[in-house]
């Protein structure tokens, strides 16, 4: 008999989730095929802003699940998460490729200007070190802007998540600037996020997220999970290809 289907709200968060890309990206890919596995099917929703509407209609139980989340404490009051990630978030510096950089704790950015995006999180460690003085941030309204910044001489570095810093600079800026831009791979935090299902709806979500987890357990041992991230990787979902390694669950080269 067919299972009903999963019905997810999710937002764009390309390279990672978007509704341009093939399989909405790598994140809802790997969802989807994980649910197959179980026998449901997945229908996705696509709707903007996160917290506003995406969080508050799932929480709501006005669908089964929403993604990708942190599985926060707050958030877990009002969700129930699955037990492994979707999605991989690397917060690093991107730099001009001439002018080298290397660094391995926040005092050893202490003076070197940097370009962040309001609105965006970089992690608490790097809130930390911004509040105690050590940064030097040059605040930008848009990506684009940061990376203008960049160019100019104004920033020595633009602080962004790997993927969409790479989806930033191709939507803004010509290959020739591309090719000048290179990041350091060591990161300023490193956020891994998962599906979250409605604790409203308990049995069902409780339901769901057990399929979910075996799906996802069976697909990433069967290798699948390692083949897809090869085909993000080298930009086979629709989105710029992504430099160096990904989906490093284990040891994270993160600042010291």
């Amino acid at each position: 008999m067919p299972r009903d289907p999963v019905r997810i709200i999710t937002g764009e968060w390309a390279p990672y989730i978007s509704e341009a890309f093939r399989e909405g990206g790598i994140s809802c890919h790997i969802v989807r095929e994980a649910f197959a596995s179980q026998g449901y099917p997945v229908e996705y929703t696509w709707t903007m802003p996160w917290i506003e509407r995406i969080y508050e209609l799932a929480r709501r139980g006005e669908y089964d699940a929403t993604m990708a989340w942190r599985a926060t404490p707050v958030r877990l009051e009002h969700f129930v998460s699955s037990a492994e990630p979707v999605m991989e978030n690397r917060y690093v510096f991107f730099h001009l490729r001439e002018r080298p950089f290397e660094w391995h704790r926040f005092a050893d950015l202490k003076g070197i200007p940097i370009a962040g995006t309001r609105g965006f999180n970089y992690g608490d460690r790097f809130r930390k070190a911004d509040a105690e003085g050590l940064l030097d941030i040059h605040w930008s309204d848009t990506t684009q802007a940061s990376f203008l910044k960049l160019f100019s001489g104004e920033v020595r570095l633009v602080a962004h998540d790997q993927g969409v810093g790479h989806e930033d600079l191709r939507a803004h800026f010509s290959p020739a600037e591309n090719a000048r831009i290179t990041y350091h791979p060591r990161m300023t935090d490193h956020h891994l996020s998962n599906v979250i299902f409605p604790r409203v709806q308990l049995e069902r979500s409780l339901l769901l997220r057990d399929a979910f987890d075996r799906g996802l357990a069976e697909v990433t041992q069967s290798g699948e999970v390692a083949r897809w991230i090869e085909d993000f990787k080298g930009g086979r979902y629709g989105n710029a290809p992504f430099e160096g390694d990904y989906w490093t669950l284990l040891d994270p080269l993160v600042a010291e």
